[in-house]
């Protein structure tokens, strides 16, 4: 008895491809939308938070496109038919990433938002903006500074300054040749001073 193979137009894999595809390719980037520097650090992260959405929707479709072939027989068409292994593995590739994204988008409600690890300060006509690398009880905490620069159509650009350890609340005081960070209230940790560099700073357009 000859072995059916549920038809599927070319058309339908190709759109399915795209649909599993190009949600890896940006998240394989490990930056939002392959690094994109518009407005602020911190509405980049809740676009990508919001980009969690959209990559369940476009894996789950893609994942609903390849069902109408029936794949779950395709273990053991594939030791008779090559042409079924681009479709098992798109179908690993979406699997594997929706589990990914659930767990994000989890993240996302129990998590401590967006504000927690990104926030900026404004001191004078320069603009500091302060990344909070916190892996909670995996490690230590630290926080990163840069310039934020602004360009044009709202995208900006992060000059780096340094790093320095977790803080808490804190001040900031910007020199000719440094920056300091200074803990405030009860906070006991110590403060922290950055060298700065004529070429760190924005330069006024």
């Amino acid at each position: 008895m000859a072995l059916l193979i549920p038809k599927q137009s070319n058309t339908e894999v190709f759109i399915s491809a795209l649909l599993i595809l190009i949600p890896l390719a940006e998240t394989l980037s490990f930056e939002t939308l392959w690094g994109l520097q518009w407005h602020s650090p911190l509405m980049m992260s809740q676009l990508g938070s919001f980009l969690l959405i959209i990559k369940c929707i476009l894996l789950s479709q893609g994942l609903m496109l390849l069902s109408r072939a029936e794949l779950k027989d395709t273990v053991s068409k594939l030791l008779r038919y090559a042409w079924l292994l681009p479709k098992a593995a798109l179908v690993l590739v979406g699997v594997g990433q929706l589990m990914f994204v659930l767990i994000g988008v989890i993240w996302l409600v129990i998590g401590p938002g967006a504000k927690h690890f990104h926030f900026e300060r404004e001191i004078g006509s320069q603009t500091i903006y302060i990344r909070n690398s916190d892996p909670g009880a995996f490690g230590s905490a630290y926080y990163h500074y840069y310039f934020k620069c602004p360009k044009a159509y709202g995208f900006y650009e992060l000059n780096y300054i340094g790093q320095s350890n977790w803080l808490g609340d804190f001040t900031l005081t910007l020199k000719n040749t440094s920056l300091m960070a200074q803990p405030t209230g009860s906070n006991m940790s110590k403060s922290a001073t950055l060298p700065v560099t004529s070429e760190m700073r924005c330069n006024a357009s």
